[in-house]
């Protein structure tokens, strides 16, 4: 009986361990599918899928209770878009263009 009880609980922890790993990889994948969709525009700035992805990681690191470092999840920073360094050209075989030529 005592071998029973111990296989019964050492089953019930690796199915449960299974279970509980495949259920964590099925709610990253949907994550991954949810940020990826077209609702979040690429996560860029041009439809504010970048501010859009930011709410969703947020709701989601609350769900978890994930403890905040930062008053909000979020740590500030700058980016650079749509800035072009020197005069911009464009080459197609052997032709080369530049604006203002």
């Amino acid at each position: 009986m005592v071998t029973f009880i111990r296989r019964f609980i050492f089953l019930f922890i690796i199915f449960s361990a299974a279970v509980f790993s495949q259920n964590k990889i099925e709610q990253a994948k949907l994550g991954i599918q949810k940020l990826t969709s077209k609702e979040f525009a690429g996560r860029g700035y041009a439809f504010n899928g970048g501010a859009k992805a930011c709410s969703f990681l947020i709701e989601r690191f609350k769900q978890i209770g994930l403890t905040e470092i930062t008053k909000d999840y979020c740590q500030p920073f700058e980016i650079h878009a749509n800035e072009i360094d020197g005069v911009p050209f464009l080459i197609i075989n052997d032709y080369f263009w530049q604006p203002n030529e």
